[in-house]
């Protein structure tokens, strides 16, 4: 790294030095420069607990525990200089015994957290937890999303200054089988008296990471797949597509099924409509978008004008949500009385959501025709 003097043309070299060199330690440094700025490991996450012990019949204890935006358990273990040899080891015990927790467990960890560490005060801990990991988790693409989904769903991430051969051989293994680990190096620099710190993902490499996590679930996918939700919405969104090939205005020929709980098509004008299953209800949700805050509002507020006219087209309510605090706003229509969990009921979900789908389609274009921003 190097400190640039863009008067003079000239850059000095910054000093890479170790941890212990200056005395930072892993607990009272490094552990608390994540916690106090998580997205440093390169991705939003939400730390639920600082030195976690709540094992049963064990009293190891783990660094940092958190969730991703997708509800998963994360693990994160940390190392200032050497990641050690057993690092591996350690984390891979740590994510065995975190993949029994529960929703109310994980609920109940983060509240014991935020009465440890939090300094406003609250008189219902509970409450509080459930309402940060809600607004984290908000801007989800799943409904009916769940903390901790299933045994395998948690992370491992290790954060040392070096790794050890036998470490990244060991990680590149367990990626093979589907476990989702990832090596986070982090550096220390100084000059003059400041201090400066950095991260980067060694294993996988960003640039093939996706590339890598397809190989290692098309592994897995065989075993896996018979019991596993994905398995059920890909299925789903088969025979759903197949259905809509009788429809002459069919909005999603020549898609793939998807292992999300939605499909979508745009209609222009920064407005679109999305198919959405969850357990016990399938939705018709209409998602505007704009360039910005306020166009999106724009075009929300024009349709609203023509409420009356579009809730006469439909059987079932017509939810309205205007969101002036984020770029998304929605219509969304739902019918309670079928879902993907029960197979029987397939039926009767194609036929809502290819025909509300069309008829929203059909309304919304010509609304949206004579519309302009």
């Amino acid at each position: 790294m190097y400190h640039l003097n863009i008067a003079n043309k000239q850059m000095t070299n910054i000093d890479k030095i170790q941890f212990s060199e200056v005395g930072f330690r892993e607990r009272q440094d490094l552990q608390e420069w994540i916690v106090s700025n998580p997205e440093c490991l390169g991705e939003p996450l939400l730390i639920i607990q600082k030195e976690f012990n709540g094992f049963d019949n064990t009293s190891e204890r783990l660094d940092l525990l958190a969730l991703d935006k997708s509800g998963n358990l994360v693990i994160i273990e940390n190392k200032t200089d050497s990641s050690g040899k057993d690092v591996v080891w350690q984390s891979v015990k740590y994510a065995s015994y975190c993949s029994r927790l529960t929703d109310e467990k994980i609920i109940n960890i983060f509240a014991d957290y935020l009465r440890k560490y939090d300094s406003q005060n609250s008189d219902d801990y509970i409450a509080s937890a459930k309402q940060k990991i809600n607004e984290f988790l908000s801007d989800s693409t799943e409904d009916d999303i769940g903390l901790n989904p299933n045994e395998t769903s948690q992370r491992i991430i290790l954060v040392a200054a070096e790794f050890r051969q036998e470490v990244t051989s060991a990680v590149l293994w367990l990626m093979n089988f589907g476990i989702n680990i990832c090596c986070i190096k982090c550096q220390l620099f100084k000059f003059n008296n400041d201090f400066f710190f950095d991260t980067q993902q060694i294993i996988p490499v960003p640039e093939v990471e996706s590339f890598m996590i397809d190989i290692a679930e098309k592994k897995q996918e065989d075993i896996q797949i018979k019991n596993n939700k994905q398995s059920v919405l890909i299925s789903f969104w088969s025979q759903f597509i197949n259905a809509t090939l009788s429809n002459a205005e069919n909005l999603y020929a020549n898609r793939t099924p998807s292992k999300d709980n939605w499909l979508g098509t745009k209609l222009g004008n920064g407005v679109g409509i999305s198919v959405v299953i969850t357990k016990e209800s399938v939705k018709i949700r209409v998602e505007i978008k704009g360039n910005n805050k306020e166009d999106t509002l724009k075009i929300f507020d024009y349709l609203y004008q023509h409420k009356e006219e579009i809730e006469s087209k439909f059987q079932y309510p017509v939810n309205w949500e205007r969101c002036p605090e984020t770029v998304y706003s929605f219509i969304i229509i739902t019918n309670e009385a079928v879902g993907y969990s029960d197979k029987s009921e397939w039926r009767g979900a194609n036929e809502f959501l290819i025909e509300e789908s069309y008829k929203m389609q059909k309304i919304l274009k010509s609304l949206l025709d004579k519309f302009v921003l």
